[in-house]
């Protein structure tokens, strides 16, 4: 892992080598200056709903069913039903273990950020 410390805090070139971006990134939120940006705190809420979800089991780097549904009920109270959480689950479960993991779960943030962006864009085109 190439780091090199700056005065907003370490940046990272490569994350791992599973997971390269292919540009810096800093992993050290808390010492941006001006403090993090709109999208970097929505970054953080992802995670931090991930996180506060997947540890019910003892296991923070997976949902499970019972997980998945809680977790559906309170992040997506107006989007999502909690009765699909099933059926959500199988589709993001790629590697089908019976659990979602964050880069499985982030397939769902992605698609429910697509939509959204289409939806409003329609919005948008209608309105003018």
């Amino acid at each position: 892992m190439d780091k090199t410390s700056t005065a907003a805090g370490p940046i990272y070139r490569t994350l791992s080598s599973k997971q390269q971006t292919g540009f810096p990134v800093s992993v050290n939120m808390a010492q941006l200056e001006g403090g993090p940006g709109a999208i970097e705190l929505g970054l953080a809420c992802i995670v931090g709903c991930f996180d506060k979800h997947a540890r019910g089991d003892g296991d923070a780097a997976s949902l499970t069913t019972k997980e998945f549904q809680s977790l559906i009920k309170d992040g997506f109270p107006n989007v999502l039903k909690g009765e699909c959480a099933e059926k959500i689950m199988k589709t993001l479960d790629l590697d089908e273990s019976g659990t979602v993991d964050f880069k499985e779960f982030m397939n769902l943030i992605g698609s429910l950020a697509i939509m959204l962006h289409q939806a409003l864009s329609e919005i948008s085109q209608k309105s003018k």
